[in-house]
C-alpha cells in the first residue's frame, strides 16, 4: 500500500470523482460532503483522471462507466496495472446493468473493489465507500476506546495499551459518552474495551448500540466484568455473547491477559470483514438484479454466522422483488427474524416499513416506523422515513413535524432537506 494510501483514513481522504456529466459529478461531491470528505478532485474522463493522477495523490476513486476518450473499465486497468496508483480504492457507477452482467463480471475481474447502479441514493454510495475503506484501512487503525467509570482501571489499561504501541486512547466514564466518541471517531478506533456495570449506558447496551449500527457493527469488543461465579454472572455473559461480545476480561487482569485477548478479537474483526465483504457482493448482486447470485451468497454467509441481521435483510428483498404479492409474508419473516435477533437494529423497521409501503399498507408501514422510535430512541433516519411516509398519507403537518425533527437531529442530512424544500415548492 502506498505511503499516500498509509495516511488515508476516513475524513482525510482525498477523493476523485470521474464523470463527464456535471450534474452527476456535482451530486456525488454534495453527497462526499455531506459524509464528511472535504478533499474532493473532478475528472470530465479517464484520461483527465490520469492526468490528475500524475499531479495529485488519490486515495478513493468513484468513476462512471460510459465516458468519451476512456471508459471507466479502462481508467480501473490502468490504475491496477500501475505500481503508483494500484492501491487505490475504486468504486465504479454503471446504469443498471440487467442484461449487462459481463460488465460488471469485467469490473470484478479488473479487480474493482465496489460498484454502485444508477440511480443511487446518498445512503448506498455511504454505505459502499465505508465498507471498501473499512477492508482497505481497517488493520491500520490503532486506536483504542476504553470506556470504564474505574479511573484505576483505565489507568491500568492505558499503560498496558501503551507498552503495546496502541495510539490514540480514547477514555469514557460510562458508556452514553463511550458511544459518542466512537461515533466521533470510527475511523481512527480498532478496539472497544468496555466494562458491563457503568452509569447512563451499561456495557451490554453500549454493545447492542454498536451491532445495530452499520458503521460500526464489525467493532471488535472486549467486555470487562467481575469474576463469574453464580447464576447472575453466567446469565450477564450469555446476554453479551447474544448481542455479539467478542470476548471478555475478567478483574483483575494481567497484561499477559489483555494482549492475548487483543490477538484473538482482532482475528475475528478480520474474520467480519470477511463477512462484510460478502455482504458487500450480495448487495452487488442485488443492484444489479441477479437474485439467484446473491440468495446463494446470502445463504453461505448465514452458514457461518446463523445471526447476521444483513443476511436476513438481504432475503427479505429478494423475497419481495421476485413474487411482490406473494413473498411478502416470506419477507416479513425474515426481518421479523431480525428483530428478535436485534430488537434495536433500526435497518429492520426501515426495511419493514419499505416493505408496507411498496405493497400498498401506509398506515402499517407508519406504525411500524412509530414503534421503532419509541425502541430504538432518537433517529434521524427513522424520523426521515416517518415524515415521507406520512406527507404521502396525506397527514401533512405531522409529516412536517417529523422531517424537521430529522433535520434538527441531522442538520447536514441532505436527502431531508431536499425532500423538505420540495414540500415548500
Amino acid at each position: 500500500m502506498s505511503e499516500v494510501n498509509k495516511k488515508a483514513i476516513h475524513s482525510e481522504a482525498k477523493f476523485l470523482i470521474v464523470d463527464d456529466d456535471p450534474a452527476i459529478l456535482q451530486t456525488v461531491q454534495e453527497y462526499l460532503m455531506s459524509f464528511g470528505y472535504n478533499y474532493l478532485y473532478t475528472a470530465n474522463n479517464g484520461k483527465e483522471a490520469i492526468t490528475l493522477l500524475k499531479k495529485q495523490p488519490i486515495d478513493f476513486i468513484i468513476s462512471d462507466w460510459s465516458m468519451p476518450e476512456m471508459t471507466g473499465l479502462d481508467l480501473l486497468r490502468y490504475v491496477r496495472s500501475d505500481e503508483t496508483f494500484q492501491e487505490i480504492a475504486f468504486v465504479i457507477v454503471t446504469a443498471p446493468v440487467r442484461e449487462e452482467r459481463e460488465k460488471i463480471e469485467e469490473a470484478v475481474s479488473a479487480r474493482v473493489d465496489d460498484y454502485i447502479i444508477k440511480p443511487f441514493r446518498s445512503q448506498i454510495l455511504k454505505e459502499k465507500i465505508e465498507y471498501v475503506m473499512l477492508e482497505k484501512f481497517f488493520h491500520l487503525r490503532k486506536g483504542v476506546l476504553i470506556v470504564d467509570d474505574d479511573i484505576e482501571v483505565r489507568q491500568t489499561l492505558i499503560e498496558y495499551l501503551n507498552r503495546m504501541e496502541y495510539t490514540p486512547i480514547y477514555e469514557a466514564e460510562n458508556g452514553a459518552d463511550g458511544l459518542k466518541i466512537l461515533r466521533d471517531h470510527v475511523d481512527r478506533i480498532g478496539l472497544v474495551l468496555s466494562d458491563w456495570d457503568m452509569p447512563k449506558l451499561s456495557g451490554i447496551d453500549f454493545l447492542a448500540h454498536i451491532r445495530a449500527e452499520h458503521q460500526m457493527s464489525y467493532m471488535p469488543f472486549v467486555m470487562i466484568t467481575a469474576q463469574f461465579s453464580g447464576e447472575i454472572e453466567r446469565v450477564k455473559l450469555q446476554m453479551a455473547l447474544d448481542e455479539g461480545v467478542d470476548h471478555y476480561l475478567l478483574k483483575p487482569f494481567r497484561f499477559e491477559d489483555i494482549k492475548a485477548k487483543i490477538t484473538f478479537v482482532t482475528r475475528k474483526a478480520k474474520q467480519r470483514i470477511e463477512i462484510q465483504k460478502k455482504l458487500i457482493r450480495a448487495q452487488n448482486a442485488i443492484d444489479a438484479e441477479f437474485w439467484a447470485d446473491a440468495t446463494v451468497i446470502y445463504h453461505n454467509i448465514l452458514s457461518f454466522d446463523p445471526k447476521n441481521v444483513r443476511a436476513y435483510l438481504g432475503l427479505a428483498k429478494i423475497e419481495f422483488n421476485m413474487d411482490p404479492a406473494g413473498g411478502l409474508k416470506r419477507a416479513i419473516q425474515y426481518i421479523e427474524k431480525v428483530i428478535e435477533i436485534n430488537p434495536k437494529f433500526e435497518q429492520a423497521y426501515l426495511n419493514f416499513a419499505d416493505l408496507y409501503a411498496q405493497a400498498g399498507f401506509n398506515q402499517k408501514a407508519v406504525e411500524v416506523l412509530k414503534n421503532a422510535i419509541q425502541l430504538c430512541g432518537v433517529s434521524h433516519q427513522l424520523q426521515y422515513h416517518l415524515g415521507k411516509l406520512l406527507i404521502e398519507a396525506g397527514e401533512h403537518a405531522e409529516g412536517m413535524v417529523a422531517l424537521q425533527k430529522a433535520i434538527e437531529l441531522r442538520p447536514d442530512f441532505k436527502e431531508a432537506l431536499d425532500y423538505l424544500n420540495s414540500q415548500h415548492a
